[in-house]
């Protein structure tokens, strides 16, 4: 801690800012990566929704007759 206490004001202040930004970074990152998971599912569920109406064509062109 020695280390912190001989450093100036400005220096404390910026190193105080790098922090911050590092972590909104950090948070900035995992949301973008939580909407990538997001997007995904959302794909599937999309691909399983059109593959179940196909699905519902088809079996109504079978039992028509």
């Amino acid at each position: 801690m020695r280390l912190l206490k001989d450093l100036p004001i400005s220096r404390k202040f910026g190193l105080v800012v790098t922090v911050l930004a590092l972590v909104a970074l950090a948070i900035a990152a995992l949301g973008v990566q939580a909407m990538r998971t997001y997007d995904g599912y959302v794909a599937a569920i999309a691909n399983a929704s059109a593959r179940a109406l196909a699905g519902e064509r088809m079996n109504g062109l079978v039992w028509r007759w």
